[in-house]
């Protein structure tokens, strides 16, 4: 069975929202499941962002896919929820629990009739739980459990959301929940999940003994900024630009490929050379090793750009990239160390007459490099962008701690790059 766990969040990403990305990623891993998450995406508006499962082709491959709110943090990591039986579609229907301080929202009268009201533009009966008590079904949408034929289903009968929207009256009717409820209830066969899989934390139970715990816990509205106090995890301060396979422990790993989707490596998907999701003055370090030569000069610039806007003043961006002037000049040096290793780490073999230039041309014109600069233009490109105090560095050398030794140690790009540091 191939599953998916899916997440996305529209806009600048809160500190809070790593919380719920990185306990995902780990839960994916455990029960072999893929994981993705998305930012600036939307289905149209940024409440139906989820509906992408059903309608995106990318999704067809997967036998089950879990949609989960970025605000949602797992407790039993054990427990796997792609074992639960479903037909179509699965979720955990609204209801009070015993001791909680005020019902949820939409278990309240007036929210019923405002259901009601909305239900009835579109001749929709009003349905019953079967598994809880309530005086209505409301299924909390950040928690959808799709199957494949569920999808497809879904993806041929579903009303369109913005026939929905333009019809309805009231503001909570028009998010996502009304209508995900109106539409499952009506076209797919459902299942109620466990209260388990979308739980309410502490916060809204009057006594602890009177809280029931969960698999996975739900921190809605303003409750959200609990999440870091509750589960002692800040976003990382420093970010790695391109890792590709090099993460950094205690580094936000950001990536423009298909690597990042392997939930063994700790990578969040960004796309450099575009408006980063994260505010300004976020991080005190940014680092990208061997990635600024992989696209245009005017790209490069752009990310030189949004790194100088997200780091903190006085934040500092180490940028390492091949050596034009090194490889140009390569026919004339000797570097048997560098030969060396090159030959057994690209061509797995000793080295052979005629490597040095074939290693000259691989640099300056193969493995996808578009712009590879010398020290001097790389210096130009960082003044360009907006840093102070640019300067070369030597490799594995920095006056910043964060920075000091970080560099790639593969016995290669010692030798070939260039090291150049910028402050903000």
């Amino acid at each position: 069975m191939k599953t998916l766990i899916y997440q996305y969040y529209n806009g600048p990403i809160p500190s809070w929202v790593n919380v719920s990305i990185k306990r995902f990623k780990k839960y994916a891993k455990m029960h072999n499941s893929d994981y993705l998450f998305e930012t600036e995406q939307r289905y149209a508006s940024p409440f139906f962002g989820h509906l992408h499962l059903v309608y995106d082709p990318r999704f067809e491959e997967y036998d089950k896919i879990l949609y989960v709110d970025i605000d949602i943090v797992i407790e039993n990591f054990e427990d796997n929820i792609f074992l639960e039986d479903i037909v179509d579609v699965g979720a955990c229907p609204e209801h009070e629990l015993p001791g909680m301080v005020k019902p949820p929202g939409y278990m309240k009268p007036f929210r019923q009739q405002d259901y009601k009201n909305a239900i009835a533009l579109f001749n929709i009966p009003l349905a019953k739980p079967k598994t809880v008590e309530a005086p209505y079904l409301m299924f909390n949408s950040g928690v959808i459990l799709w199957s494949k034929e569920g999808r497809a289903k879904a993806k041929k009968k579903l009303l369109n959301w913005q026939v929905w929207n333009n019809k309805v009256r009231d503001a909570h009717m028009k998010l996502d929940q009304a209508y995900i409820t109106s539409q499952i209830t009506q076209h797919l066969d459902y299942t109620e999940l466990n209260y388990k899989w979308n739980a309410t934390p502490r916060v809204r139970f009057d006594k602890k003994e009177n809280f029931p715990g969960g698999n996975f816990i739900h921190y809605t509205g303003g409750k959200k900024v609990l999440l870091e106090d509750a589960y002692g995890e800040k976003m990382e301060t420093k970010i790695n630009i391109g890792c590709g396979w090099e993460c950094k422990q205690g580094w936000l790993n950001v990536d423009n490929t298909e690597k990042w989707q392997r939930v063994n490596y700790p990578m969040t998907f960004m796309d450099a050379t575009v408006k980063w999701p994260y505010e300004d003055n976020t991080f005190e370090y940014a680092l990208s090793e061997h990635m600024i030569e992989h696209v245009p000069e005017e790209k490069g610039l752009i990310m030189l750009k949004e790194a100088l806007r997200t780091l903190k003043p006085g934040g500092v961006m180490r940028v390492s990239c091949p050596d034009r002037l090194f490889s140009e000049e390569l026919r004339g040096k000797n570097y048997p160390a560098y030969i060396k290793n090159y030959c057994k780490f690209v061509w797995k073999r000793a080295p052979q007459p005629g490597d040095l230039e074939k290693i000259a041309y691989r640099t300056l014109n193969e493995q996808g490099h578009v712009w590879v600069p010398t020290t001097a233009q790389l210096i130009a490109q960082f003044e360009k962008a907006g840093f102070r105090d640019v300067k070369a560095c030597k490799y594995g050398i920095s006056e910043h701690s964060a920075l000091n030794a970080i560099d790639i140690n593969d016995g290669i790009r010692q030798y070939e790059s260039v090291y150049v540091e910028g402050t903000k």
